[in-house]
């Protein structure tokens, strides 16, 4: 897969990009605090909604992180640890 028309925000912890074939923006964001990224669906083609859409994100998930909420959705391992505990 290939990214076009990239765009970096706070020290590249946030990039904004289309991928080919699709006309809408994606957000990928790396949290500090957290580890892997979190890929978004801007859900628009315009620059500056995506901007906005990433950076409403980055901060809800940067505060999550911060007071130890988990950031990132469950995934079947960790449902699955939870109820094997």
């Amino acid at each position: 897969m290939s990214y076009r028309e990239q765009h970096e925000l706070r020290d590249g912890r946030i990039l904004i990009y289309r991928r080919d074939g699709s006309p809408n923006f994606q957000a990928r964001l790396r949290i500090v605090g957290a580890s892997g990224y979190v890929v978004r669906s801007c859900k628009t083609r315009h620059l500056a909604e995506a901007v906005r859409f990433a950076e409403e994100l980055y901060d809800d998930l940067s505060y999550k992180a911060r007071h130890g909420i988990e950031a990132y959705p469950h995934t079947f391992k960790t449902i699955y640890e939870g109820w094997e505990k």
